[in-house]
């Protein structure tokens, strides 16, 4: 048991969390020791063996011994995806490894995660898909996108959207108001202000009818309609009827 002691306290994150004392941020194990002792103004949580803490004012990379990865610090990072992380210099974006070398050199104006092989970036006010050479896969032509999840990845066309695959096929046509990423072989997609969901495909597997729905999560989708909730599997079947 760990006794309250803290002014605030993070969950545990590849087995330490964030703890803040005083005006300062630091790490515990499960035993409630400093692993890495408040030092920080800023943290974030461990995420595969790295967290990212602010010194005077910008932000730097660690390791769980708290030993600082690199020598540079950044604007803003997020935090490392397949090797990888994405960092702000200036106002550009660009990509370190794990040891802190700059691998991709700022030049975009957005960059975030990469997966699947590709990292999504913005250019010339429009997004596109590196590869880890730094070279556009998918050309940056479309008005919004997301990172790849299941090998699709959400893009905006003329207000729509759509999906492509990681050649940058357009796989489901944009003919959708608003979408989610596949979560479950499930994407949320709105049409005619009404919320439904397709399949990787493409497929309406169940109708755009719900005022609000959520992720699937375990084959079941919490669903809305007029403020009644209820619970949809993943054929579209109401398991839970829209009562409450």
């Amino acid at each position: 048991v760990i006794q309250p002691r803290y002014e605030i306290a993070y969950t545990f994150r590849d087995g330490l969390a964030p703890v803040k004392v005083g005006e300062k941020w630091g790490y515990i194990d499960s035993t409630g020791s400093y692993v890495i002792e408040p030092r920080y103004s800023k943290v974030t949580p461990f995420k595969k063996g790295f967290a990212r803490v602010t010194v005077k004012g910008k932000q730097v990379y660690i390791k769980k011994d708290g030993a600082r990865v690199g020598n540079r610090s950044f604007d803003f990072g997020y935090h490392f995806s397949e090797g990888l992380a994405f960092v702000m210099i200036d106002g550009k974006y660009g990509a370190i490894d794990t040891t802190g070398r700059m691998i991709i050199e700022p030049e975009y104006e957005f960059g975030y995660f990469f997966a699947h092989g590709l990292g999504l970036v913005r250019k010339g006010g429009k997004w596109g898909y590196i590869n880890k050479d730094n070279v556009f896969v998918v050309s940056p032509v479309y008005e919004e996108a997301d990172s790849f999840w299941g090998s699709r990845a959400k893009v905006r066309v003329d207000g729509k959207w759509g999906f492509i695959d990681t050649t940058g096929a357009m796989i489901i046509e944009p003919l959708y108001e608003d979408a989610w990423s596949f979560i479950e072989r499930r994407a949320r997609v709105k049409c005619n202000g009404k919320w439904g969901f397709i399949d990787t495909a493409g497929n309406k597997v169940v109708d755009c009818r719900y005022d609000i729905a959520e992720n699937y999560s375990g084959g079941f989708a919490r669903v809305a309609v007029r403020n009644k909730w209820g619970f949809i599997d993943k054929s579209g079947k109401e398991v839970v009827p829209l009562e409450y």
